[in-house]
């Protein structure tokens, strides 16, 4: 008897071991602040009429290209880092399925932001910040959000965030 509890104690605990395996760990990478294993139904697909994004026109005569864009911050305090000379575009562009909030440290006025600025782009269901480098300095870009949910509907309280850090000369 005292076997065979031995044995179904030794079972039990192999399985919580395996149950929670996946608990509290954190992934490192681009991606690592967006995130991406949410429950069923929580998080929209975004749409034209439902998404994150500050701004809702497109740019009438479409944007430019930009010579340096960026798709996924780092988390802070280690920002993606990028160059760009002056003169340049730099575009910043994130997933339109968090509701984003820019702050930012540019204490030479280096980079102006353009209109229409944190536009939903419908191509790739992205928002869209596009900045032109006007004079050489670093600038801090911070991005942060929760997510965009349907109306009516539970929504998970997740947190995104994005950081670049960028220099221009």
């Amino acid at each position: 008897m005292q076997q065979r509890l031995t044995r179904f104690f030794a079972l039990l605990g192999c399985a919580a071991t395996l149950a929670t395996a996946g608990c509290g760990s954190t992934s490192t990478g681009a991606a690592a602040n967006v995130p991406t294993d949410l429950p069923a139904g929580s998080a929209v697909t975004p749409t034209a009429s439902l998404n994150g994004c500050p701004v809702q026109q497109i740019p009438v005569d479409g944007a430019p290209k930009a010579a340096v864009v960026l798709t996924h911050g780092g988390t802070q305090p280690v920002p993606v880092v990028a160059t760009i000379n002056v003169g340049q575009r730099l575009r910043v562009q994130l997933p339109a399925n968090i509701l984003w909030h820019l702050s930012g440290q540019d204490p030479n006025k280096s980079m102006e932001g353009i209109n229409p600025f944190g536009y939903f782009s419908r191509v790739d269901g992205t928002c869209i910040w596009d900045f032109l480098a006007d004079t050489a300095g670093t600038v801090q870009l911070s991005y942060s959000g929760g997510l965009v949910c349907a109306p009516n509907t539970a929504c998970p309280a997740i947190a995104a965030v994005a950081a670049f850090s960028i220099t221009v000369k």
